[in-house]
């Protein structure tokens, strides 16, 4: 796990956020998209809703071809070229001006820490710290106290909840069976997820006052 320290846990962080990268900070699909069908021309249209997911492209061209396109949009170009979704940065913000410490998680590779560091930084996005790497993303929420997390994976999500943590998501095809059940907060885009986010982070500083 690498770790990137910008601003140190103080006594007035009221809560801590971690917050995921792909397809939660930025449109990892369609980028993914992108940079696979400029490697296999062949590759189908998207779907009619343009939304492209890991397994629609895996299905196409297997495994081992998708992941060999991941170094490519995982760098500071690729990510800084497609852009935050709409309202991400201004979430992260919003969430650091409620209070909280907001601790960037990303499953991908060590070596790609500086890239992700650049584009959180070029696209303006608030963080306090990034942690890169395949480490599971519940048990460090658990060393650093995190009571709410931003992700988009349902495993992720799943183990969350299951740990005690308030998850949220923006809605995606490859998590709306969960979104469905119940048990995770989601809304279609930051306009409708935010609002969820910050009243997250309330009921964390209280349970964090309680305690």
């Amino acid at each position: 796990m690498r770790v990137v320290v910008r601003n140190p846990p103080s006594g007035a962080d009221r809560a801590v956020v971690a917050w995921d990268v792909d397809a939660t900070m930025w449109d990892f699909h369609r980028a993914f998209y992108d940079a696979v069908r400029a490697v296999h021309v062949h590759l189908p249209p998207a779907p009619p809703a343009g939304v492209i997911t890991w397994r629609w492209v895996c299905e196409r061209i297997g495994h081992a071809a998708a992941v060999e396109v991941l170094p490519t949009v995982h760098t500071r170009d690729w990510m800084v070229r497609y852009g935050p979704l709409p309202g991400a940065v201004e979430a992260t913000h919003a969430v650091r001006a409620a209070g909280a410490r907001v601790v960037v998680m990303t499953h991908r590779p060590e070596d790609t820490a500086d890239h992700t560091r650049l584009f959180l930084d070029e696209l303006g996005f608030h963080w306090d710290e990034l942690r890169v790497g395949p480490d599971c993303k519940v048990a460090a929420c658990g060393e650093l106290g995190a009571g709410v997390i931003v992700d988009d994976m349902p495993f992720t999500l799943e183990r969350a909840v299951a740990h005690g943590m308030e998850a949220l998501t923006i809605a995606w095809p490859h998590n709306a069976e969960l979104c469905a059940g119940g048990t995770i907060r989601h809304a279609p885009d930051y306009a409708g997820l935010l609002p969820e986010i910050l009243a997250a982070v309330e009921r964390a500083a209280a349970r964090s006052t309680a305690a």
